[in-house]
């Protein structure tokens, strides 16, 4: 037997909200040399960044998780 009664109850326009990485896409960041990797803080946890010719100081574009 399978119960429908949440998906009733959600209004029809209602929207995801963000959560965790998802709420920084978007943003702009500055990046920080840690050991041989790139770094950037978000609610000051560490999340590495990959790209082509970054230098600590620049700024970057959070694009998504991966």
């Amino acid at each position: 037997m399978s119960y429908f009664l949440p998906r009733l109850l959600t209004p029809a326009d209602s929207h995801d909200v963000a959560q965790g990485v998802d709420v920084y896409i978007g943003q702009k960041r500055k990046v920080k040399k840690v050991g041989d990797t790139f770094k950037i803080s978000l609610d000051g946890v560490e999340y590495i960044v990959l790209g082509d010719d970054i230098e600590s100081g620049d700024s970057v574009i959070v694009t998504g998780k991966k």
